[in-house]
């Protein structure tokens, strides 16, 4: 962040701790003006919140925390953060091992006993998954891959989703305790998806950021043939496809932060963003509190980039993992805040990843009266 300067930890704190930010707003902006300085900024943050709640924190926390910070050896993910667990959960990993697949495993396995499975999975998938560990399930998350795939969209705004509703999750070790043959989840299939919209690459703008109206553009084609076809599930296609851009989170009640403003209305704010976009304008802001348009723009790069856009048989739309393809389900597993992609093969699934399907996000899916199955995770 500051390269090649040395500051004591009381100077530090003293410029970025949550009082001085809220003292000077225009720092908050300055640190976003960059994705590599807003990144470091949120890993101090983060290990501030280690740091502050040493002791209390879960290991499957302490390890999504950390899940953009680098490593030589892929075991030390886990073990990096050894001193930082409790005993229960060190005898749980096991000894010091080299055996980065089997280390994973063991860790996974771990959180499946604990009840933490469903936030597992938002750290799992094939989207997650760049090659540097071989052989791990789906279920399983690949550590070494977080950092540069999708963010976990649980956790994109301060309240949750709630696409199983109140629904208990209900998940079983296939085989034995190690999950050597997969995990069973309760779920209900949803629909399938239709067509897929990926954006690999991007130009990048002078800030160093990808040109959003890559994405926007293909996305909003994709979108504008499913309503041509009058397939759309929506009464309002223009405010769903604005909501679909924000991962309908507009900033308002407990989403609110102090540098944003409230979209009251998504159509017209999408609308008049999609303007400033096309004059490349509006991102930087200049600090003090962003508008309501660039409040759209932030949100907007935040949720869209990085995710492919699919709409379903159903003819709902939304954001997917990158990999997801023609004919993977939708499912929304019971318990969890969020749907997901799976792929079939033969008798079980493989997890893609999490996604944002408009429509399903606040349990609506269980107005369906669909007949929950037990499918294996593999």
């Amino acid at each position: 962040m500051f390269c090649g300067n040395v500051f004591t930890q009381r100077h530090l704190d003293s410029m970025l701790s949550k009082k001085s930010i809220v003292a000077h707003p225009e720092r908050q902006r300055e640190l976003m003006s960059s994705n590599a300085v807003m990144r470091g900024y949120m890993n101090y943050q983060k290990l501030q919140r280690i740091k502050n709640q040493t002791g209390k924190m879960d290991s499957l926390e302490l390890i999504q925390l950390t899940r953009d910070f680098g490593v030589t050896n892929a075991e030390d993910k886990i073990f990096g953060l050894f001193a930082l667990m409790n005993d229960a959960d060190r005898d749980a990993i096991g000894p010091y091992s080299r055996a980065t697949e089997q280390v994973y495993r063991r860790f996974a396995a771990l959180q499946v006993r604990c009840g933490r499975t469903i936030l597992m999975l938002d750290s799992a998938g094939l989207q997650r998954r760049h090659g540097q560990v071989k052989n791990l399930p789906s279920w399983v998350p690949d550590w070494t891959a977080q950092g540069k795939s999708p963010k976990i969209i649980s956790t994109l705004r301060p309240t949750p989703y709630s696409a199983s509703g109140t629904e208990q999750m209900r998940i079983q070790f296939v085989h034995d305790l190690t999950g050597s043959g997969g995990i069973s989840v309760r779920c209900l299939i949803v629909d399938t998806i239709e067509t897929v919209t990926h954006v690999h690459t991007a130009p990048l703008l002078p800030t160093g950021q990808p040109d959003f109206l890559v994405f926007h553009d293909k996305f909003r084609a994709a979108f504008d043939e499913l309503v041509r076809q009058q397939k759309s599930a929506y009464r309002n296609n223009e405010d769903a496809f604005a909501r679909v851009l924000l991962m309908d989170d507009m900033y308002t009640g407990r989403n609110a932060i102090m540098t944003s403003s409230p979209i009251t209305d998504p159509a017209m704010t999408y609308r008049s963003a999609l303007a400033a976009w096309r004059e490349r304008r509006g991102e930087d802001g200049g600090g003090g509190k962003m508008t309501p348009v660039e409040t759209y723009q932030v949100q907007a790069r935040t949720a869209a980039i990085g995710r492919g856009f699919a709409t379903t048989r159903a003819g709902y739309i939304g954001l997917i993992p990158p990999c997801a393809r023609v004919g993977d389900f939708i499912v929304v597993v019971l318990g969890a805040t969020v749907p997901y992609a799976l792929r079939q093969t033969q008798a079980s699934y493989i997890l893609v990843g999490d996604a944002f399907i408009h429509g399903l996000m606040y349990g609506e899916a269980l107005q369906r009266k669909l007949q929950p199955v037990d499918i294996v995770l593999v």
